[in-house]
């Protein structure tokens, strides 16, 4: 559009001056770089124009957008691009933020749905422990039935804590270390050993000797008195 063509409308409500001036203002974004706004009143009908030119003779006119060089245009589009390029940062690290939350989120899911699910969580295998707990507790004092009362107990807390891939590696364990003779159970703690020192006879006091005696007392060669 050149620049001196007037961009004229017919008269306009007030109420409707914004929507006509962006309009405008867009229409004047394609005009060369020195272009500018000027409203044209007509003191008499109220009639209002607009132009990147000059007003007709006898209206008012006032200076909505100036004269800008080719610098500040320059400037401006600069401005207006590093503008759209940090809200466009800005928008970016916040996806990024909530993509990072909600990986957090579903992680910290997962691990309390595994804990959950753990056997060695359950109520079940804290009571099979506290059962071989005990039954160890008794391991030494010559019960007749101790190795049967263990392996049940040992038998009983594999199977309430261990997963089933878990429970199988440790039947095979359990079957490989019974071949080669070894202890067969890895969670069995054995009782200490006491070794229990020689119980040594008291010596028989030897009677004493007595030396001299009269009507009261006696005494013996080392001198010790003892009465009658």
């Amino acid at each position: 559009m050149p620049a001196d063509h007037a961009i004229r409308y017919a008269l306009i409500p007030p109420r409707l001056y914004g929507l006509a001036l962006a309009g405008l203002l867009s229409a004047v974004g394609s005009t060369p770089a020195h272009a500018q706004v000027i409203r044209c009143t007509d003191p008499v009908s109220g009639r209002v124009t607009y132009t990147d030119g000059k007003c007709a003779s006898g209206t008012r006119a006032d200076e909505i957008e100036a004269r800008r060089s080719p610098q500040d245009i320059l400037e401006e589009r600069e401005r207006a691009a590093q503008a759209r390029e940090l809200s466009r940062e800005r928008i970016q690290q916040s996806a990024e933020r909530r993509q990072q939350n909600e990986g957090r989120r579903l992680r910290e899911q997962e691990r309390l749905q595994a804990e959950r699910q753990d056997p060695a969580n359950s109520q079940e295998c804290a009571q099979a422990r506290h059962d071989l707990q005990g039954v160890q507790d008794t391991l030494g004092r010559g019960m007749y039935d101790e190795a049967t009362r263990l392996d049940a107990a040992q038998r009983r807390a594999e199977q309430a804590c261990l997963t089933p891939d878990q429970w199988v590696q440790a039947q095979r364990e359990r079957n490989l270390n019974a071949a080669s003779g070894n202890a067969p159970y890895p969670y069995v703690v054995q009782p200490p050993v006491v070794i229990r020192p020689p119980v040594r006879p008291t010596p028989t006091p030897k009677p004493p000797v007595f030396t001299h005696c009269n009507v009261f007392r006696c005494t013996d060669a080392a001198g010790n008195i003892y009465p009658r």
